[in-house]
């Protein structure tokens, strides 16, 4: 069983996870993360939201209407209403590709803006100072990665979370962003590791809430939250492209949290 010997570290004897404040060094290593978690892994929200398009009210509307038309195609004694299917299945079929093509054009451009904002420059926007190679968080913003430490290996970040105040005019209230850990090391506590250094950052400066927003196919993120100690706060529908989106807001009161 892991035993953990401080808010940022995790130890088994064979391996160490530690939470220190960002480096420049991982940026790359920030970036492809978030990608990967986002969009290339098969549970991710982008691909949680791919498969969702598939069953939309407007995707069954053009297989109904590709079925009527291959009908009329195939059953028809009459060359006019053949003909008429031919086109009413192309039309149908061709306006769910473009559908298709055009929400994911729209994911995938959430995503871009993502990595052009708060993650083009990460020790910039979280106020995290840099020397040599190592960071400290400087303000009530503060940005930490995960690090995996094994003898004979060279040490790997497998996730991260940022904790801004720049979202919200409040000086006691920030919000907890870009909580991300690794598919390959998740279920090990290491998110409950870096809350838990957020949140201790948060207290020394005076940060009194936490707030969070996420998606509503981030299921299992949404779960570990209310576990965790966030409480519900509402959603807002950002529907796209007849798709049914909605984002969940989550608060949590720092001072008095203890897991």
């Amino acid at each position: 069983m892991n035993e953990i010997h401080s808010p940022g570290k995790q130890q088994n004897g064979l391996e160490e996870i530690r939470v220190r404040p960002y480096r420049i060094t991982d940026a790359e290593k920030v970036r492809s993360l978030f990608t990967a978690s986002l969009v290339g892994e098969y549970h991710s929200p982008y691909a949680r939201e791919m498969r969702a398009q598939l069953v939309a009210p407007i995707s069954w509307a053009t297989y109904a209407t590709i079925g009527i038309g291959l009908l009329l195609r195939f059953r028809s004694s009459t060359e006019r209403i053949r003909r008429a299917g031919v086109l009413l299945s192309g039309t149908s079929t061709l306006i769910f590709a473009l559908h298709r093509l055009l929400f994911r054009y729209g994911l995938q451009k959430v995503v871009r803006q993502q990595l052009d904002g708060d993650l083009a420059d990460i020790a910039k926007h979280y106020g995290v100072e840099i020397s040599s190679d190592e960071g400290w968080n400087t303000a009530r913003s503060g940005f930490w990665v995960a690090e995996r430490l094994a003898m004979g290996l060279k040490p790997e970040a497998i996730g991260y979370v940022g904790l801004d105040d720049s979202t919200d005019p409040d000086p006691k209230v920030a919000e907890l962003r870009r909580m991300i850990v690794s598919a390959r090391y998740r279920r090990r506590g290491i998110a409950l590791q870096l809350i838990r250094v957020l949140i201790q950052h948060a207290r020394k400066n005076s940060v009194e809430r936490i707030f969070l927003r996420t998606s509503s196919y981030q299921i299992e993120a949404m779960k570990m939250y209310e576990h965790y100690g966030w409480v519900p706060r509402g959603k807002e529908d950002v529907s796209f492209l007849f798709q049914s989106i909605y984002m969940h807001s989550f608060l949590l009161q720092a001072e008095g949290w203890d897991l």
